[in-house]
């Protein structure tokens, strides 16, 4: 806990980049200065992590195109479809796979449901990497429950989740599923990430004693608005700030709680605490 006389900054007992990411992004700059690559999209939602490989001189190419000027490529964290990956291996190029675990068991989860014979929807955001990458070979993705009014009816539906989806959105989408195809047999797969799972239970805490929960989180990072909207669920005014080094308005409250999304370092967590200390 970080106090003045006026102000107390709290910070979740689990908080800012997983374990995972942080495997990823020790990968990808070991890589950098072993020769030429390119990258099939951004390396991961932190933009740092993309400047700091260009620096390198990484190049940066198309995942659907299945050609590039080096041998090595690099899949980025929230993964490619299964057919891009298989585009590449054939071309022969060395696939460095930055994908993280939950994306992997979300894709294997999404093939064995759909072995079965069940219609794929996933909850998440059309406009995220991760979904993109799912898209296509007969998953829909559903964003909120006016999405499911739009869903036809199939005699067996498997739902799956974004890895960093918020809970309170995927139990409403689950529940509106159920509603609108009532004779449908629906199985619900809660896919999402276990080390959001971990970040959104340590805010529970923060909310019995703080007044505004303010969450540090890249924009692009989709653990952020998981981590504000269950903030706002469990009652406590929330704040997502993008720029670590932003000042924002925190009005008249001064029990300030504080937690960072999966792809956000230590050390931006630290910096942001120090300055509001």
């Amino acid at each position: 806990m970080i106090s003045t006389t006026t102000r107390k900054i709290c910070r979740a007992a689990v908080l800012g980049m997983s374990q995972e990411a942080r495997d990823a992004t020790s990968v990808l700059e070991r890589r950098l200065g072993a020769g030429p690559l390119m990258l099939l999209g951004a390396p991961g939602p932190h933009r740092a992590l993309l400047d700091r490989a260009r620096r390198h001189g990484a190049l940066e190419g198309n995942p659907a195109d299945a050609t590039s000027p080096t041998t090595r490529v690099v899949i980025p964290m929230d993964g490619i479809s299964p057919g891009q990956r298989r585009a590449w291996k054939a071309g022969g190029y060395e696939l460095i796979d930055l994908t993280l675990p939950a994306v992997k068991r979300l894709h294997a989860m999404k093939a064995l449901l759909r072995s079965e014979g069940r219609r794929i929807v996933v909850a998440g955001f059309r406009d995220d990497p991760e979904c993109q990458a799912l898209a296509g070979e007969g998953v829909t993705i559903v964003e909120d429950v006016d999405g499911v009014a739009r869903l036809p009816f199939a005699p067996r539906t498997a739902l799956l989740s974004q890895t960093t989806l918020g809970h309170r959105r995927f139990t409403a989408i689950e529940a509106a599923l159920r509603r609108r195809h009532p004779d449908s047999q629906v199985v619900a797969m809660d896919t999402r990430c276990p080390a959001l799972l971990r970040r959104e239970k340590a805010l529970v805490p923060l909310a019995r004693h703080c007044e505004l929960i303010v969450v540090l989180a890249a924009a692009a990072d989709r653990s952020g608005q998981a981590l504000y909207e269950a903030a706002r669920c469990l009652g406590v005014p929330a704040l997502r700030i993008h720029d670590p080094a932003a000042t924002p308005g925190f009005g008249d409250a001064r029990r300030i709680g504080l937690t960072a999304g999966l792809h956000t370092p230590m050390d931006e967590v630290d910096a942001f605490a120090r300055r509001f200390a």
